[in-house]
């Protein structure tokens, strides 16, 4: 992924996608490796991909808190 994130204008090659079912093609969600960036965003593939499944709150943070660590 080429340039900037629109959330937060850190590089897009650096963030995180985690894929939330095991196959790829359902899409997940995104994470920012920068230390206390709270940017979020789910992403699909194809035109028949819909939103996907992303974990509860408590979980995505601590997810955050891994990607995010020194």
């Amino acid at each position: 992924m080429d340039g900037m994130c629109s959330q937060c204008d850190d590089n897009m090659d650096k963030h995180v996608l985690i894929n939330t079912t095991g196959d790829p093609m359902d899409g997940g969600f995104m994470l920012c490796p920068v230390v206390g960036c709270q940017c979020f965003s789910t992403w699909g593939v194809g035109e028949d991909s819909s939103v996907p499944s992303t974990p509860d709150p408590a979980e995505v943070a601590a997810l955050r808190e891994r990607i995010q660590s020194p």
